[in-house]
């Protein structure tokens, strides 16, 4: 487990058997590129790098990450749209973008069906249609969003 903020020497030998980056309130204002590289893509299963405040935007190449099982970017200075890279994460199981200000979500959400964890509380979202095809999905948080109440399915704001 990585939790350094800049690349460690020999960090390229070792980039093959980093399965989960923790890069949690280091300062970060980008992801350092050994965590989009061709090694990273094969092996990384978990990545976080919350409480970065100066970390505006997920980059497009964050899309190449297929491995992913769980993102988590809490509490950075994102805002706007969720990312559209996100949507290429399939194998996703839990993902993490609360805290932020993100305005929207991708309608392609929808298309991660491994995913079984979303944590969107206290963004600035206003309707949450993807969920509507999430039959894996077991655990959603919303609070602190400006949600309108209709455009969320009725049998998921009831509970199970």
């Amino acid at each position: 487990e990585y939790q350094g903020g800049m690349d460690p020497a020999g960090a390229k030998r070792r980039l093959p058997q980093i399965e989960q980056a923790v890069l949690v309130d280091i300062g970060l204002n980008r992801l350092p590129m050994w965590v989009l590289s061709e090694s990273a893509t094969m092996s990384l299963r978990q990545l976080s790098f919350g409480a970065n405040r100066r970390l505006e935007t997920l980059p497009p190449e964050l899309s190449r990450l297929t491995r992913l099982m769980l993102l988590s970017c809490s509490a950075c200075g994102m805002e706007g749209p969720i990312p559209e890279c996100i949507v290429a994460l399939i194998q996703l199981q839990w993902l993490s973008l609360d805290r932020n200000r993100f305005t929207s979500v991708p309608a392609g959400l929808s298309a991660l069906t491994h995913l079984r964890r979303l944590e969107l509380h206290d963004n600035r979202l206003t309707h949450m249609d993807p969920i509507r095809c999430m039959s894996k999905l077991n655990y959603l948080s919303l609070h602190g969003n400006p949600l309108v109440t209709s455009g969320i399915p009725s049998d998921v704001l009831m509970s199970k």
